[in-house]
Parts: C-alpha cells; structure tokens; sequence
C-alpha cells in the first residue's frame, strides 16, 4: 500500500481531470482486485486467487488466457521497496470462473506454496536475530538466539505440523489438555519452554511472495502475498496467535445532505439534516433486482459511504517480543465506479460523476452535471493494515452496488 500522503495527493488530483484512477472505463478490462482465500497460508497449503475484472473488455476471455509468474524470494529494502527474484511460472492447480456480481467477473486459481518456500528464502538471513528490533533483541533467550537459521526454521515447521493436530483435539476437548501435557513430551515442551516467544518467532520467519498476471498482453499485474505458519497454532488455547481474514462489507450507501458544496461529512459529528440512500449488494443477486433511485438536488451535497464488520487483532513486532497486547488493525477504502456507455455517449468526461476516493469510509460523490447520465454501477474495495508488523498479510474485499440518479 502506497503511503497515505502520496495516496491522498494522487486521488485529491484525480477529480480535476476527465478520467482518473476510479473511473473504470466500459470499453476496456480493469483487475479491480486479488482476493486470497485464506488471507494468509502455511507452506504446504492450496491457496485461491479470487482474480475480480470490471469493464465490457473482461467478457472477452477465457481464463486460461491469464498468464502467472510466481517469485518465492522476494527482498525488502528500508524503505519497503520490495525486489523478486527468481521469477518463473506459477504451477496453477486448478482455475475456473465463478459467478461474483453482475458487472464483475470472478476467475479463481488455485496454487500451492512449496513446502519448502520459508527454508529456502533469502529474505530470512543467516542471522535471522538481526530481524529482531535492537530494544527489543534481550527478550530473545539464549537457548533460542543460538539457534542457527535453519534448526530455528526446522522447529517452528515441526512445532506447526503437530500443533494442528493438537489444535484439533484440544478443540473438541478443552479438559483433555491435561492428558495431552503427560502423553506427548512435545506439546509439553511447546507449553512449557517455547509458547511465550512463539507470536515473535512466527513473525520474524513470515516470508511475501509475489504473483504476476499478464492479461492478454496488455496488462500486467503484481501482488503480494504472505506465508506464516500462523493458522497452524490459532487452535491452541492461550497461544496468542493471531490470523488474518479478510475484511466484511456490512453495506453501501449514499448520504444525501441538505447542505451545499460541503467537502466533508460525517453524520456523528455533522449536524446537518441528510437521507442515508441504501444500495443494495449485487453479489449473488438476479440481474432482475431494480436499482435504486438516487434524487439528485443542487442544494444538497452527497456522499459514498461504507460500512465494515468488526477488524481483526494482530500484534506487532514489539508487543509479541515483550508479551504486549494486541493492536486493532486500520482499515482503508477505495471507490470505483462506471457509467452506462449508451449514456455518456457525447457527454464531456467532465460532466460524468465522480467520486474523491481519499481512503475512507465516507468520501465526497460529485453526481453527474449532465441530466443524461444516469446509472452508475460502484465497487467499494476494503483493505486492512497493521503497522509494526513483519511482512503482515494484507486482506481485502471488494463489493458491486448499482444505483440511478433521477
């Protein structure tokens, strides 16, 4: 994610302009966005790629027509610029399409990560403790800081394949931790000499791959995604190990208020009168559900707003070498829309509507200045962050609304 401040810039500049970034164009294909399902994978694990296209382009190929390269090694400089190395063709399990929503095409690949991909990583030095923030590298005891890079990576694997098995069974057994301590001399000494620093540990060996799509030959398209062992020990109780999922739409809507020209809104802090104008979510909708009327009146201001379930927890770096608590992760937007190309046929791009997509949940919509611009179709995307986290999965959703000014 680009920092806020550039990104801020770039979209405030966006409304001056005739087409800008959120502004999906009818006559071309546009990836709205990758979907992993689940957020983050273990070594070993099938991971899905939930590929989301917008514009009339997208009806025009197969699937297969997708190319992926993969990279299992991928650096971070200082300043978070990362580098892939050793690009080569994703071994694609399994693809086909699935239905998303009536102006978004859904393709899903399914791939596996390697179960070597954490043992032969580069981004993890030989002297893996120079991960570890200088404050913080005297939490670090000395039976595990003289582990060398590859015996501390061996155990973390050993520990993640039983720890689903004892996942499982403490799951349906609470009480049977008891006998798990006296059965198995590992999950005894897992509890007893390696749970405390187990969060650290995951952190300091969680790698980012990065996958490359090439559509058609014409776009070219980079993600990043992260592979830990978390998900193997979240069953455990009392592990402190947290996994991310990706984020909820609850609803989308437009607040009508009865003020003019404001450039921000906010209904807890805003004392103005306004109309909250629902959308409904087109996922898995008939085509045959009306749209929503949105009434247009020069003396009210309108605005797009979203609304997200409840966001994950994670800790940071610091907070998992010092036995801190858990951070709220921060959660991020970003609006997309598209006309009807029947309707703008004509029209100045700068009478189109337009949104100043700023990152939040509630951002200014400049409805259409040209009466014949009427349907509109909006994707609300929503990605979460946590800062002070080592190479934390990022997860992400996006949702289709359709709605018609009157």
């Amino acid at each position: 994610m680009a920092p806020c401040s550039a990104g801020i810039f770039f979209l405030a500049c966006g409304s001056l302009f005739p087409t800008n970034y959120e502004r999906v164009d009818a006559e071309r294909v546009r990836v709205l966005d990758y979907l992993y399902e689940p957020t983050e994978a273990a070594p070993g694990e099938i991971v899905n790629v939930y590929t989301l296209l917008a514009g009339a382009g997208a009806a025009l190929f197969h699937p297969a027509e997708i190319n992926w390269s993969v990279s299992y090694n991928v650096l971070s400089n200082s300043n978070g610029v990362d580098t892939a190395l050793e690009i080569k063709p994703l071994a694609i399990q399994s693809y086909s399409e699935k239905y998303f929503s009536e102006n978004t095409r859904c393709f899903v690949y399914a791939f596996k990560i390697p179960d070597s991909a954490v043992f032969n990583s580069v981004a993890i030095p030989e002297v893996w403790t120079s991960l570890v923030p200088k404050e913080c590298q005297s939490e670090i005891p000395e039976f595990i800081d003289s582990l060398s890079k590859t015996d501390l990576i061996n155990l973390i694997h050993t520990l993640a394949t039983k720890a689903k098995i004892w996942g499982k069974i403490l799951a349906a057994s609470p009480a049977s931790e008891d006998s798990l301590l006296q059965a198995d001399t590992l999950y005894s000494l897992y509890k007893s000499k390696y749970s405390r620093y187990i969060p650290a540990l995951l952190q300091l060996l969680t790698i980012k791959i990065q996958l490359f799509s090439n559509i058609l030959g014409a776009q070219k398209v980079r993600s990043t995604y992260s592979v830990r062992y978390n998900n193997c020990f979240k069953d455990i109780p009392g592990s402190r190990v947290y996994v991310n999922k990706n984020p909820v739409i609850d609803s989308i809507g437009i607040y009508k208020v009865k003020k003019e020209n404001l450039l921000f809104f906010d209904p807890q802090e805003n004392n103005y009168a306004f109309e909250f104008i629902r959308l409904s979510v087109r996922r898995n909708l008939p085509d045959t559900i009306p749209l929503t009327v949105v009434e247009i009146d020069t003396k009210c201001s309108y605005f797009v707003a979203g609304f997200a379930g409840k966001a994950d927890s994670s800790m940071t770096i610091h907070a998992a070498l010092q036995n801190g608590p858990a951070t709220t992760e921060g959660l991020r937007t970003q609006w997309y829309f598209q006309l009807d190309p029947k309707e703008i046929a004509g029209v100045s791009p700068y009478d189109y509507m337009n949104i100043s997509s700023m990152g939040n949940f509630i951002d200014k919509l400049y409805p259409p200045a040209d009466e014949k611009v009427k349907t509109f179709t909006l994707w609300l995307e929503v990605s979460d962050s946590l800062c002070n986290e080592i190479n934390r999965p990022q997860g992400s959703i996006v949702e289709e609304v359709q709605g018609r000014f009157e």
